[in-house]
């Protein structure tokens, strides 16, 4: 059996959105889990920049709702980034990724957008009207932070298909 990169990246990815989620119903702690989460991710595969987009995104939205918060979500959020250059190559891993996940790469068709009329494009409907069904009839509040965090995880397999799994 062949394990590729990016099952470690399915997992953390999994595992940061669960840590998100907690620390979203005031369980601040589980934040303290990210720098360790981060330093093993960007060890493992490239998509750790994902996972600490998502972080980042949900710890930006979450302090405009509650700036008083900010002493439990600012110190391991900053340690989850440093934790990233914990890695054979420091800074220069974020240097590469840059400049190697940020360009058109038409030979590689998991980095190709989205499209809707195909089968990977019945899948994305499929999960996003699952996940509609499930908004409409949960009890749960629908807190700001986390409506965001989806709707920027249901929009990236627009822009590559490879996040499709990360929206799944």
């Amino acid at each position: 059996a062949v394990l590729r990169p990016q099952m470690y990246t399915f997992l953390l990815f999994a595992l940061t959105l669960l840590i998100v989620c907690r620390a979203e119903e005031g369980e601040y702690g589980w934040l303290w889990a990210t720098p360790a989460v981060f330093a093993a991710w960007a060890n493992l595969h490239g998509g750790f920049l994902a996972g600490l987009g998502i972080v980042l995104t949900w710890a930006l939205v979450h302090l405009v709702q509650h700036p008083r918060a900010w002493r439990r979500i600012v110190p391991p959020t900053f340690l989850a980034v440093l934790g990233t250059l914990a890695n054979p190559y420091g800074v220069q891993l974020w240097l590469f990724l840059l400049r190697t996940a940020t360009v058109k790469r038409p030979e590689i068709t998991e980095w190709q957008p989205m499209e809707l009329v195909s089968v990977i494009g019945a899948i994305y409907v499929l999960v996003l009207c699952m996940a509609a069904v499930g908004w409409v009839w949960t009890r749960r509040p629908r807190r700001p932070a986390l409506v965001v965090v989806f709707l920027i995880s249901a929009l990236l397999p627009w822009t590559a298909v490879r996040h499709l799994p990360l929206f799944t």
